[in-house]
């Protein structure tokens, strides 16, 4: 039997994915012009948080193959925006990091879209928008154990 509770959550992830796609324009729309896409935006981001990853490790990070996150990287590199070091623990593998360039090229990528997010925030209270953080991540938590996909690198 279905609860008044179950129906409310999926009630909210139904809004999930229009709001991915919403997302993903504006982030599009704001990457226009610096010749950064959005899976190049991913990765960056990843490292910026992150600091030096691996490429098995950038690909766990956002849920991908290694193999779809390797082309990206290497696009990264040719464009100078990440530099690559010899892996001390895998002679045969890279260890990625941003450069000065990428770093100020991912700065002014977030703030442009910290712009946007500035003038909607307006319209949430801190207390709606921890409630949504919290609900949001403990579904991910719920859910990541349903999802069998690992790497196999």
């Amino acid at each position: 039997m279905t609860t008044q509770k179950s129906r409310k959550l999926y009630e909210l992830i139904l809004h999930v994915r229009p709001l991915f796609k919403h997302l993903a324009h504006k982030v599009e729309v704001e990457l226009e012009g610096t010749g950064v896409t959005i899976p190049m935006r991913a990765i960056m981001e990843q490292l910026s948080f992150h600091g030096s990853l691996t490429v098995p490790e950038v690909a766990r990070r956002l849920l991908l193959k290694r193999q779809s996150v390797q082309p990206v990287l290497d696009k990264l590199h040719e464009m100078e925006l990440v530099e690559r070091q010899v892996n001390p623990a895998h002679k045969k593998s890279w260890v990625f990091r941003l450069t000065p360039q990428g770093e100020a090229v991912l700065a002014s990528i977030k703030g442009r879209e910290h712009s946007v997010l500035d003038e909607i925030s307006e319209e949430y209270s801190e207390e709606d928008i921890n409630t949504a953080i919290n609900v949001l991540a403990k579904l991910d938590q719920d859910f990541a154990q349903f999802y069998s996909w690992r790497d196999e690198s």
